[in-house]
């Protein structure tokens, strides 16, 4: 029985009285009892039951009760993806999927409906749960639809068939796993998800976001604890409000400034003006994210302040400010991608400083088909060296960018080296001989800098002797990246 509330009505409230309605109207419209799968009492043939195109087996068969199509609960719970537990002191049987749970007891016609956290309501149901042969039997249509699944009966086949209209909530048991799930969400950007865990504590799930989740402005969670199979399992529900670069994406991508703010329609009209100077037509994927990443580093500067400003943490910062740490170069270079309608995400973790390891963000990009790895904000040139742009880090694959990052999410990969910069310009060095062709090509422009790789050979050992004529008039500067084993040589006159 439902009660009106007076005052504010709460959303889980609407929720549910929407999901009664919905069954209520379609009993009406179809002629059936709610909760009752429609067959004739002489039904002779076995009953099957499908789930989503795919026939379910059952230890203890389906059969008639009262007219109604009854299952063995746990099987049934499992086959539509929900959680199934057993009370044994108390004979009561409960199904969870996501925040939604339904719950039985042995000998009775009643179920109880609701959502973790909010209100609960009790339905009558069209026959008494029961046991046979050492398991509770339910009725199908009961325990499918208060999950929120569909429901039909074949009366010529004797099939009963589910349609589950809910993805289940990831499953995880370690706080890595956790990680991963939260970035496939926040990669989505989306608001609202929830997580279910096994044999984590209650404090381990209340990560700080936006410290991990650098374009997360603030982040709310709840939680609900229940048993299942025995195992204390916690549903949490995760709220996230998204910075400035949200609602800039979205607006990149459908080229519209409706409903931006002032700050935002200046980093969006940033972004389609530098597109506009640079980008011509007939130009590739690679030209086009090679001109954004050089366009980063040459008109944003790296905030090195001990306490850098918020807006260093947004595309505010990097693109009309000019100052920026990774969060900020981060998400300009998505919006920028998502603006030229190139696939890139941004990919959180931890990057290692010395002897440790500090959150960090970087991106990966789709360019031929396949996935690189880029971090502008690690391309910015050392100190001391302002003068060249690094692709130490420029479409990179998982092998290099791991030496000394690791991201949260590690199950998205990238192989592919193709569209590398020092791949595709062929500047790998494998022995002496390959570095003196490309020191004897630079002294033909040396004032710009010579980019090398070594590949099995380290670059510390370089000598000059292919250029000692030229080496008489002028000295080498180099910068070493000792980690990936690459060097950019300066030329100055003596």
């Amino acid at each position: 029985m439902l009660y009106l509330l007076y005052g504010k009505i709460c959303d889980e409230v609407i929720e549910l009285r929407r999901f009664l309605c919905i069954l209520v109207l379609a009993a009406m419209l179809f002629n059936i009892n709610t909760y009752a799968v429609n067959v004739a009492p002489d039904v002779a043939a076995p009953i099957s039951v499908i789930v989503d195109g795919k026939p379910v087996s059952f230890d203890v068969t389906p059969r008639l009760i009262d007219g109604v199509v009854m299952v063995p609960f746990r099987a049934i719970g499992e086959a539509i993806g929900a959680k199934a537990a057993w009370e044994d002191g108390k004979r009561e049987v409960w199904m969870y999927q996501g925040t939604q749970y339904v719950g039985m007891k042995v000998g009775e016609k009643l179920m109880r409906l609701g959502k973790m956290g909010g209100p609960e309501i009790h339905i009558d149901l069209p026959a008494t749960v029961t046991i046979i042969d050492d398991r509770a039997l339910v009725p199908i249509r009961a325990v499918s639809e208060g999950l929120r699944c569909s429901v039909s009966w074949d009366k010529n086949t004797s099939t009963v068939s589910v349609t589950t209209n809910y993805r289940p909530a990831p499953t995880v048991s370690n706080t890595t796993d956790l990680l991963s799930q939260i970035d496939e969400q926040i990669e989505a950007m989306n608001t609202k998800f929830t997580i279910d865990t096994v044999d984590l504590s209650e404090s381990a799930l209340y990560l700080d976001l936006p410290s991990y989740f650098l374009n997360v402005n603030l982040a709310t969670t709840k939680h609900w604890v229940y048993w299942a199979n025995g195992v204390k399992n916690i549903m949490i529900e995760y709220t996230v409000e998204y910075s400035m670069y949200a609602s800039v994406s979205r607006a990149l991508k459908n080229n519209s400034t409706s409903g931006l703010n002032e700050r935002q329609i200046e980093i969006y009209n940033r972004v389609r003006d530098v597109i506009a100077w640079g980008i011509g037509e007939g130009i590739t994927t690679y030209e086009k994210v090679k001109y954004i990443h050089d366009w980063l580093i040459k008109h944003v500067e790296y905030d090195y302040s001990p306490s850098p400003s918020t807006e260093a943490h947004t595309p505010y910062g990097a693109l009309i400010n000019g100052k920026a740490v990774c969060n900020g170069y981060s998400d300009s270079l998505k919006l920028f991608m998502d603006a030229m309608g190139i696939e890139c995400e941004i990919v959180y973790g931890e990057v290692r400083q010395g002897d440790k390891w500090q959150k960090h963000a970087w991106n990966r990009v789709n360019i031929g088909g396949d996935y690189y790895l880029i971090d502008v904000t690690w391309d910015e040139p050392e100190q001391g060296f302002p003068d060249y742009i690094s692709y130490d880090y420029f479409n990179v694959n998982d092998d290099i960018m791991n030496r000394d990052h690791r991201p949260y999410n590690t199950v998205k990969k990238s192989t592919a080296m193709y569209y590398n910069y020092y791949k595709l310009n062929q500047l790998t060095v494998t022995m002496q001989s390959d570095a003196d062709i490309l020191l004897t090509r630079g002294i033909l422009q040396p004032d710009k800098p010579i980019y090398m790789q070594g590949q099995g050979f380290d670059l510390s050992r370089i000598n000059y002797y292919a250029i000692s004529n030229f080496m008489i008039t002028h000295t080498v500067k180099t910068y070493h990246n000792k980690a990936l084993n690459t060097m950019v040589l300066f030329f100055e006159n003596k």
